[in-house]
């Protein structure tokens, strides 16, 4: 959908489910779920612009009005949505725009913003300083560093499943993933906190139970919405759905089938 690349698997006239990712991912990060739930789902695996197959597209694709402009129109008919980290904030947007008349959403470890323009400014020139750092390092160099950062602490615990990330987003353009850390910085977000007390449509607020901040966030948002439940994965840091993968496919089940006829 204008440039977007997606890989779409399941029955086509099964309801349909659209996982979106985070920085530095691409739509395969799902491959793994997407497999053991398509039987009863048609499933859509998006690459976010500047990741994956997503390249070369307009400027306007990596801001984060533009991008949601795509995504809605991408999105069009889905039954749910889901999105981790940048990709749930996205999610979150699109589901906030009522452009999308969506069943279901899933958030996992994702803010719905930050709160007060002089942090949103902060933040930005924060991350335009990490898009100069990309480009003038490299993206081993970049990689390296990213996942020493404290909210990926937990993968200490699971070199094997570091080892393949690191492997596999090495595989990324070093300027389209900078273009988009840019364009789709929280910063750069208009927060979506009063928009969550709006919100009507299930969803579930999923993030590991070892990653303090975002699971807080998570409990925060889901008591704000009348129809907002909150899923803690035991063991789990920031990407709970590569960590725990089990735990969280149950988890995320179990929410679909509740609501999702």
């Amino acid at each position: 959908m204008r440039g977007l690349h997606v890989t779409s698997l399941g029955p086509r006239e099964a309801p349909r489910l659209v996982f979106l990712h985070g920085f530095l991912g691409t739509g395969d990060d799902w491959r793994t779920l997407a497999d053991q739930l398509h039987a009863g789902w048609r499933i859509d695996l998006v690459d976010l612009p500047g990741h994956g197959k997503s390249t070369g597209l307009d400027a306007a694709a990596y801001t984060w009005a533009g991008c949601l402009d795509r995504l809605a129109a991408l999105a069009e008919g889905a039954t749910a949505l889901a999105g981790y980290s940048m990709g749930g904030r996205l999610a979150l947007g699109v589901a906030l725009s009522g452009r999308v008349a969506l069943k279901a959403l899933v958030v996992i470890s994702a803010s719905p913003g930050l709160e007060g323009e002089s942090a949103r400014t902060l933040r930005a020139q924060e991350d335009d300083r990490r898009g100069l750092a990309l480009e003038a390092q490299g993206l081993p160099a970049f990689l390296a560093a990213w996942y020493e950062q404290p909210l990926f602490a937990s993968l200490a615990h699971q070199p094997g499943l570091k080892r393949e990330l690191l492997a596999r987003r090495a595989r990324g353009d070093a300027s389209e993933l900078a273009r988009a850390l840019r364009g789709f910085s929280v910063g750069r977000q208009p927060s979506g906190w009063p928009g969550v007390a709006e919100l009507r449509m299930p969803s579930l607020w999923m993030a590991g139970a070892d990653d303090a901040a975002y699971a807080a966030v998570a409990q925060r948002a889901a008591g704000l919405s009348p129809n907002a439940a909150a899923f803690m994965v035991p063991h789990s840091g920031h990407m709970p759905h590569l960590e725990q993968p089990q735990i969280f496919r149950d988890g995320m089940r179990k929410f679909l089938d509740q609501h999702v006829a």
